[in-house]
């Protein structure tokens, strides 16, 4: 069984990532919540403890106006199911 992801564990690894936390504890908790509804915890520590690089034309830092973006590898049913028809 994979280990929830926290509001507090996804706070220090942004940190440590970034060297900066760019967001608020609820919200953080309910990002931690759906990202381990969708199952990708590990994808999502895995990229949080990776270096930082840039990606696709996006910084390698996130800046004013950016986010962090994290690609999932979600079933199409999933996708459906979570964010309704159009999103694949």
């Amino acid at each position: 069984m994979r280990q929830p992801l926290s509001a507090t564990e996804l706070r220090e690894l942004i940190y440590a990532k970034y060297g900066k936390t760019y967001d608020y504890m609820d919200k953080l908790d309910g990002v931690a919540y759906l990202v381990g509804a969708l199952g990708q915890t590990d994808k999502v520590r895995a990229f949080l403890k990776a270096p930082a690089r840039s990606q696709k034309g996006m910084p390698p830092r996130p800046v004013v106006g950016t986010a962090i973006s994290i690609r999932f590898d979600l079933e199409p049913g999933v996708v459906e199911e979570w964010f309704g028809n159009g999103y694949q």
